[in-house]
């Protein structure tokens, strides 16, 4: 049984094989077949070719009186994969037909278009360039993203990995103080000590490289982050991992990355994950795995590179906040140079204006490293230009994608290893910046004053 949609419905029944050559014009039309009751649909006068073999679905065959010309056709049929972009060169790289590659065309002839207009990777399917979407009436408030038949596997990946990291941080917190979560002072993030945290690879420069409080002493890893003056731990005690290097420096050089799978809590985990598997995971759709991936990271290390610098030595930082700041400068490139193609792009520059500044509002707060929030978007500005894939860079542009990827990757290149440089010379973040400390823990805190102290 064969069946297929075309200008009309038909089907044929047969048991053997048949096979039919299409003539060249003004022949007739020939039929093989092994069996002889086989009837050919074409044969008969008012019948109607389900589909032509030879050019795009509705087409009329070579010499074809049966089928009626387009000319006969008068319905004014509006596809409901009909967009409001069909006309615009720009929107289809300079080709208004943007679906002739897949067999269809613009032309109206009378018969429903086609239930699915696939996506097309016009790079293959590597996670470059993606064609727009064929869309039904206006355009949605926002982007006009499309997405490729693929699943965000790495923001699930990290996301499980996000979630085991909590989960070992409440079971080790358990073994060290008796409490799944710390309970004086509370952890209003629902989740384990300081100590636990360090002990499990926060960002903790203590750990990473030696400086002025390599002679304090330590508190226990059991302390909850207590210090007490009779203190016997040392900090190689406290930062675990096999303890330092074999003279006893501090050499944990891990802890740029690691802390970026780890949270301060539940409550922390579940605020970075409504971004990471709503927009995180809709960026990964678009530009592919590995460019996601990379700007993830690349983000993430950047917050704890400026928080290692900038931070007072002995705060502690967890969370993939600054990763997640990267893929929010990545939104921003995209309203930048998607604008023409966005609804009322001024209002979302505005609503995205408002969101980033709320977030380095709260990064005042003490307990927040906004210095991660600040290193992750600087870090994800340059990185989205060197690895998004669906800026509208063409061939006219062609050089100043070239220079713009070229000056990006300098500057990262350039801002990591300053700031790797700057961490491992000890120099003292007074030094550096003495007010930026007010950036990441405004003095008007109690909590903060005394840290400064």
């Amino acid at each position: 049984m064969a069946h297929a949609n075309g200008g009309g419905p038909y089907h044929t029944e047969f048991t053997h094989s048949a096979t039919r050559e299409f003539p060249e014009p003004n022949d007739g039309i020939t039929v093989h077949s092994s069996q002889a009751g086989f009837h050919d649909p074409l044969g008969s006068p008012g019948s109607q070719p389900h589909r032509n073999l030879l050019g795009s679905p509705g087409s009329p065959l070579p010499n074809d009186p049966f089928y009626p010309p387009r000319s006969h056709v008068t319905a004014d049929h509006d596809s409901a994969y009909s967009s409001v972009y069909t006309g615009n060169p720009s929107f289809h790289h300079g080709n208004v037909d943007s679906t002739a590659h897949l067999g269809y065309t613009t032309d109206k002839h009378g018969g429903p278009t086609p239930p699915h207009i696939p996506m097309v990777d016009l790079k293959g399917h590597d996670g470059g360039p993606l064609s727009p979407p064929h869309q039904t009436g206006p355009p949605p408030r926002g982007f006009q993203r499309v997405f490729a038949r693929r699943r965000p596997w790495v923001v699930y990946a990290f996301t499980l990995a996000q979630i085991i990291a909590l989960i070992i941080e409440i079971v080790t917190n358990k073994q060290l103080t008796g409490s799944a979560i710390q309970t004086d002072p509370f952890n209003y993030m629902i989740g384990p000590s300081v100590t636990t945290l360090i002990r499990n690879g926060a960002r903790f420069v203590p750990c990473m490289r030696p400086g002025s409080y390599s002679s304090q002493p330590a508190p226990c890893p059991d302390s909850g982050g207590i210090y007490t003056a009779n203190s016997t731990c040392t900090w190689e005690d406290l930062c675990g991992f096999n303890g330092f290097s074999d003279d006893g420096t501090p050499n944990q050089g891990f802890r740029f990355v690691l802390p970026i799978f780890l949270h301060a809590g539940v409550v922390h985990l579940l605020f970075n994950l409504l971004s990471q598997l709503s927009y995180g995971a809709q960026l990964e759709r678009e530009i592919g795995w590995w460019r996601f991936g990379c700007i993830y990271i690349l983000s993430g290390i950047g917050g704890l590179v400026l928080g290692s610098i900038l931070s007072p030595p002995l705060f502690a930082s967890v969370g993939a906040s600054g990763a997640l700041m990267g893929l929010f400068a990545c939104q921003l490139l995209e309203i930048l140079f998607h604008w023409h193609l966005i609804h009322s792009p001024a209002l979302e520059l505005f609503k995205f204006i408002i969101a980033i500044g709320l977030t380095f509002v709260l990064g005042l707060l003490p307990g927040i490293d906004n210095f991660a929030h600040i290193g992750g978007f600087i870090a994800g500005l340059f990185a989205g230009l060197i690895f998004l894939s669906n800026l509208p860079f063409d061939k006219y542009t062609k050089t100043i994608r070239v220079v713009s990827w070229v000056i990006s990757v300098a500057v990262i290149i350039t801002l990591f290893t300053a700031g790797l440089v700057t961490f491992y010379n000890g120099t003292d973040p007074e030094d550096i910046c003495s007010w930026c400390k007010n950036l990441t823990c405004a003095a008007i805190f109690d909590s903060c004053k005394a840290m400064y102290k």
